[in-house]
């Protein structure tokens, strides 16, 4: 009998909105039993892209070279994301699955454009920088993939999205596209990517109304999958799993930390307030910052801009910044790259990449603003991440810590395929140790 495994990420979907989730109708229905893991310690930083990257592979950034969703590029406004599957380093589950025989589906999850080599029905992520030069919806879904199956998956659900990218729109049509998957191809392995609860963190705070509405969004829209399940005969051999990648941090007061570099004579601007060249310069990863030097052995100079993020900076803020080598990124978190320096946020004070402006800037709680909460800090503040599985592969119990290293190598063992070089083991109390089916009752 075949295995069929669905997986959802529900960006910024936390251990405080687990119990919410529950009560709603569909999420309820599915998950009488369940694996719950309340807390998943995610990677550093705890930025999309990479987070994706890594639950895809079972290794930390540094091994799958997606250090942020942004590639470092002074000179680029603005700067191309990580999204190519071509862009990690390691192998990932898809191409694992692919040379095991099983077919895998994508319906936009990060860091998978253009992964048709390993992905057999793929609609890619679409960015912002996609669509520049008036390219259209459709021609950026083509470029990263979706040609293939555009008559049968894609154009039927077209009118759910709107040209602009936003949201819920652009959700609804990743899950219609899943249930397009399953209907039509039944792949054994099917991975989709909504972003509605992230962005009411985002732009309404960490907990209210929006969130609540941006969790029934998500429920309905997971009702539309197991709806499709059952239609496609698979429910009793599929598994289900709901995870997250990171949660956020609300913030009060904001930093730039290039407009410091600059006062100091590290960054030259044009005319125009843009970077003309740098000495050091710092990469905003929202909570915290890589920093980079022009030339990373030069130790006065990187003795130079330490003092100035740790000890300058955090006086004008009025609190206390970490900042830790790139060796010590490494040691501590697998992170590795060309930075030289890495600050990371007080747990109130959202990094700012400007070279203008204040380097401090406190927010009124009264004053209206575009952004509430983000996220890039470490991965021990905070809500943190979830996750929740229901089908014959998974046990019925509550666990109170993972890691999502851990998810790409359990998930390879429930499809019953190698993953080869995984950072950390697959999670054996996590999964029922009957055979397929046998106490899986719903």
């Amino acid at each position: 009998m075949k295995k069929h495994l669905v997986v959802i990420s529900v960006d910024a979907m936390v251990q405080e909105d687990v119990a919410t989730f529950l009560e709603m109708s569909n999420a309820a229905a599915l998950f009488r039993r369940r694996l719950l893991v309340k807390r998943m310690r995610t990677v550093y930083p705890s930025l999309t892209h990479p987070v994706h990257a890594s639950i895809i592979t079972g290794r930390p950034c540094g091994q799958t070279g997606i250090v942020h969703n942004e590639r470092f590029d002074p000179q680029a406004s603005p700067p191309e994301w990580y999204n190519a599957l071509s862009d990690i380093r390691c192998e990932t589950l898809f191409h694992s699955a692919r040379r095991a025989g099983l077919k895998s589906g994508v319906a936009r999850w990060p860091v998978t454009a253009r992964g048709n080599d390993a992905i057999d029905y793929l609609i890619p992520e679409v960015l912002d920088t996609d669509l520049a030069g008036g390219k259209t919806m459709r021609q950026a879904l083509v470029d990263g993939g979706a040609g293939p199956i555009w008559e049968t998956v894609v154009q039927p659900n077209l009118y759910l999205l709107r040209h602009d990218n936003g949201r819920p729109g652009y959700d609804a049509f990743s899950a219609a596209c899943a249930v397009g998957m399953i209907r039509t191809y039944r792949p054994e392995l099917l991975f989709t990517h909504w972003g509605m609860v992230d962005s009411a963190r985002h732009y309404h705070g960490l907990f209210g109304p929006a969130v609540v509405d941006a969790l029934a969004l998500t429920d309905r829209w997971l009702g539309w999958l197991v709806k499709a399940v059952r239609d496609a005969g698979i429910f009793d051999q599929t598994d289900f799993v709901v995870l997250s990648d990171h949660g956020q941090l609300a913030f009060c007061q904001k930093v730039r930390l290039n407009a410091l570099f600059a006062q100091h004579g590290l960054i030259q601007l044009d005319s125009l307030g843009r970077v003309r060249t740098y000495r050091a310069l710092a990469h905003s990863c929202g909570m915290g910052a890589q920093i980079y030097l022009s030339d990373p052995l030069d130790e006065a100079l990187l003795a130079q801009v330490r003092t100035l993020a740790q000890d300058e900076l955090s006086a004008r803020a009025g609190t206390q910044f970490e900042v830790i080598s790139a060796r010590e990124a490494d040691e501590r978190f697998g992170l590795r790259g060309a930075f030289s320096l890495v600050i990371e946020t007080d747990g109130k004070t959202l990094f700012e990449g400007e070279a203008c402006g204040p380097v401090f800037e406190r927010l009124s709680p009264d004053a209206p603003r575009s952004l509430y909460a983000t996220h890039g800090h470490m991965p021990d503040k905070g809500p943190q991440p979830m996750l929740l599985a229901a089908g014959p592969s998974f046990a019925d119990k509550t666990l109170e810590t993972g890691h999502v290293l851990e998810i790409a190598p359990t998930l390879a063992r429930v499809l019953g395929i190698p993953l080869n070089k995984t950072t950390l083991p697959a999670r054996c109390d996590w999964l029922t140790q009957g055979t397929l089916g046998a106490s899986w009752k719903r």
